[in-house]
């Protein structure tokens, strides 16, 4: 390990770590508990990264970044997409995903443009698709007219056993998305759709509600992003057969207004850097979906919260399940994999 004081600091030093000193690395950097880390340096480009804390500076390797990285912080024992956050946590993960997207695209559309949370507000009724029924319905008891018993003379009092119904309830559906808007005039030019499982299900006013909307701005000088993180559901209707892909992002320019440039990719792929079109003339700002991905699934705190033991919908097929025991901690020893027959 060499010591140095970096040119311009006055602060701190400059610090170059080789491979087993990376213990050392973590030692030091308990000293700076209250300062706020920054990387700097291209992950994928440069086997040499910027590590700073404060003032701190340290140069480390690859390698050892991404092994201080999983110290820090549970990343999701998957290359990409987790496929089990299409569950319970989708409706928190939807809303997180969107957020940050917006977080990340501001520093490439600023100070033209400006991107905003929009919400869309429909009512589901369960009673147009079993699936759509909550868990959290009312109950109704009432007395079933073979469940109760008599006993003794005629004037006994009759026991009655209530049986349990569950009431179909309507509810309220809000589903966020993006939008970017050019800060001069505040005209849409971009809308980023996060597709929900409503989007996708047949049956219910979800996926009506979000077609129309789409046709809307397939229709319009606007250009439209979607993205389908959902294995599960019908895919968006395009004329031509999609590719093959567990994931996809749709992404329509306004100077095409009927085609999509479609990105698809499995389930053991990264999620992919994609083009964010803005207005004609203007530069596309990219958008690193795996970034995003990984910034959420570290401050949600799903490397705990999330199941692991639960059956898959759609299933995973024998090699699916096989690759994803492997990822999962300890192999498949302690871990469920369900599959739907």
């Amino acid at each position: 390990m060499r010591l140095s004081r970096p040119q311009g600091e006055h602060n701190g030093c400059h610090v170059v770590f080789h491979g087993t000193q990376f213990n050392r690395l973590a030692e030091l950097l308990l000293l700076f508990p209250y300062r706020q880390c920054t990387i700097g340096g291209p992950l994928y480009q440069n086997p040499a990264l910027t590590f700073r804390a404060g003032s701190f500076a340290t140069q480390i390797t690859t390698d050892v970044f991404l092994s201080f990285r999983r110290m820090l912080a549970m990343p999701s024992p998957f290359p990409g997409m987790d496929p089990f956050l299409e569950g319970d946590e989708w409706e928190d993960f939807h809303s997180r995903f969107i957020t940050t997207m917006a977080v990340k695209l501001l520093p490439g559309i600023r100070p033209d443009y400006v991107v905003r949370t929009e919400r869309r507000i429909y009512v589901e009724h369960p009673l147009d698709d079993v699936k759509t029924i909550r868990p959290d319905v009312a109950i109704l008891r009432h007395p079933d007219s073979f469940g109760y018993s008599r006993s003794g003379s005629e004037s006994a009092v009759a026991t009655l056993e209530p049986v349990e119904r569950t009431v179909p309830m309507s509810f309220e559906v809000e589903e966020k998305y993006l939008v970017i808007r050019r800060l001069d005039s505040s005209e849409v030019v971009t809308v980023i759709e996060l597709l929900s499982p409503f989007n996708k299900r047949m049956g219910t006013r979800g996926r009506p509600t979000y077609l129309a909307k789409r046709q809307e701005v397939i229709q319009s000088a606007t250009n439209l992003v979607e993205l389908d993180l959902l294995r599960g559901g019908e895919r968006l209707p395009t004329l031509e057969p999609l590719p093959a892909g567990d994931y996809f992002a749709l992404i329509r320019r306004s100077t095409r207004r009927s085609t999509f440039s479609v990105y698809a990719w499995p389930m053991n792929h990264r999620l992919p850097v994609i083009p964010i079109p803005l207005d004609p003339g203007d530069r596309e700002v990219t958008l690193d979906l795996q970034a995003v991905f990984d910034t959420v699934y570290d401050e949600a705190g799903y490397d705990y919260s999330l199941s692991y033991r639960r059956e898959m919908s759609p299933p995973f097929s024998d090699a699916e399940s096989s690759w994803v025991k492997s990822l999962l901690p300890n192999g498949s020893s302690d871990v469920v994999v369900g599959t739907e027959s």
